[in-house]
């Protein structure tokens, strides 16, 4: 898990109206729910407590992200085929992950409506629709590359997180965001590789007609380079948000060593 070196009292406070916005004992009876994206929270929280946004309303721009997260999160995960023969145990689960997942989108959508915060609630919208067209693009192989197709995974798991600290305005280069989402996929498809997994990286090189073992030298070489411009993205944070700039440096930190101890553990 990734820590701060502060104190984490307002993180588990997120984490905790989260998880109780998003309980029912129904559908956690039939499905599992998708888990909330820790990453991704501790860098939402990190970049927007820097800015002089009431405390309410980052609390809800970090709650409405989070919840869209898990909608796609979810829907991600429902089987696509309809199976006449399918029992319906399974039928009942994939109808529920469903709605559970436009349960979460419904979460985000109420929550800052009810502070008319419709510009948000455009800016997400968006963020959901440009993310859907990225997946249709990768699974259905409209890529090139493998650098595409890491480009591709990049944009579709940081767009909903670099769309609203856009709209914050706190951090100077959203691109950082992009960098450690990408050094994060790519470690991830790094350890699948390494551990015969399925890997979205090695199954649309596979297609493209490139070679399993030319990917785990490519993968550490990207991967090297990810680091030196995350290091260079921080470095460059104005003196005025040291803060931020010691956190971000403890979660790049945290992302690699997990990484490295699962691999070494695999």
């Amino acid at each position: 898990m990734i820590m701060l070196p502060t104190s984490n009292v307002e993180l588990n406070k997120l984490r905790s109206l989260i998880e109780d916005k998003i309980q029912h004992d129904y559908v956690d009876e039939i499905i599992q729910k998708p888990a909330i994206d820790e990453t991704k929270l501790v860098l939402l929280y990190t970049i927007m407590k820097q800015s002089n946004l009431p405390q309410s309303t980052k609390e809800r721009y970090i709650l409405s992200t989070i919840f869209v997260q898990l909608a796609l999160d979810i829907h991600e995960i429902v089987p696509i085929k309809n199976d006449r023969n399918e029992s319906s145990i399974s039928q009942k689960k994939r109808q529920l992950m469903v709605l559970a997942g436009d349960y979460y989108s419904g979460l985000f959508y109420s929550l800052l409506s009810e502070t008319e915060d419709f510009e948000v609630i455009h800016i997400l919208a968006t963020a959901i629709k440009e993310i859907n067209e990225y997946k249709m693009r990768f699974y259905y192989n409209e890529i090139t590359s493998v650098d595409e197709a890491i480009d591709l995974l990049m944009k579709i798991e940081s767009l909903l997180i670099s769309r609203i600290l856009k709209e914050v305005q706190v951090l100077p280069e959203l691109a950082l965001i992009e960098h450690i989402i990408s050094l994060i996929i790519l470690l991830r498809e790094k350890h699948l590789l390494i551990s015969n997994d399925s890997s979205s990286v090695f199954t649309n090189l596979v297609t493209l007609g490139g070679s399993r073992q030319d990917l785990p030298t490519k993968l550490e070489s990207i991967i090297e380079e990810k680091i030196k411009s995350i290091e260079k993205y921080i470095n460059d944070i104005p003196i005025q948000y040291a803060e931020l700039k010691n956190d971000l440096k403890k979660i790049v930190g945290d992302i690699i060593e997990n990484n490295t101890s699962i691999a070494k553990e695999g």
